[in-house]
């Protein structure tokens, strides 16, 4: 059975699509409880689209709760097991450093790790994952939460000109 989206009063047929969440370490494969309001960063279009999901994010709001499941899967990499994520809110731990280019952006997150590369016809948000929330983080600052709230604040401090 086909399934129809709503994106500013159109329909479209809703395509399958994979957001990816990996970690290669069991504890952060247990997830936790928000104990208070975390800052987080989201990446939208000016629109309010996600960029991979292709879902509308209705600004200052909460977003409607998702179950989360970690799968278990095997790496080609001996002796190495991987936890993945396909659901959920993706975002971004609230310290990552935006660098800024005439092209495109992306975050240096923990760890020196970068987030994707990302067109100017995308911006990065403040939010927060609400108190009482379950969450996951991976060891590179990126997260998935059952749901999360994102402001109409846009980020454009802490950039790094290149």
């Amino acid at each position: 059975m086909e399934e129809w989206v709503k994106v500013y009063g159109d329909y479209k047929k809703k395509e399958l699509r994979n957001m990816c969440w990996i970690t290669t370490k069991k504890e952060n494969s247990k997830g936790m409880i928000a104990k208070t309001d975390i800052p987080i960063l989201k990446v939208l279009g000016r629109n309010g689209i996600t960029p991979i999901m292709d879902f509308h994010v209705s600004f200052n709001k909460k977003l409607p709760q998702e179950t989360i499941k970690v799968s278990l899967i095997e790496s080609l990499i001996a002796d190495s097991v991987i936890w993945r994520i396909d659901n959920g809110y993706h975002s971004y731990s609230a310290d990552g450093k935006i660098v800024d280019s005439v092209q495109n952006f992306y975050l240096i997150l923990k760890n020196g790790y970068f987030s994707p590369i990302y067109s100017h016809k995308y911006n990065i948000y403040n939010g927060y994952i609400p108190k009482g929330t379950l969450y996951y983080e991976n060891g590179y600052g990126e997260i998935v939460s059952e749901t999360l709230v994102v402001t109409n604040e846009s980020r454009n401090v802490d950039y790094i000109n290149i």
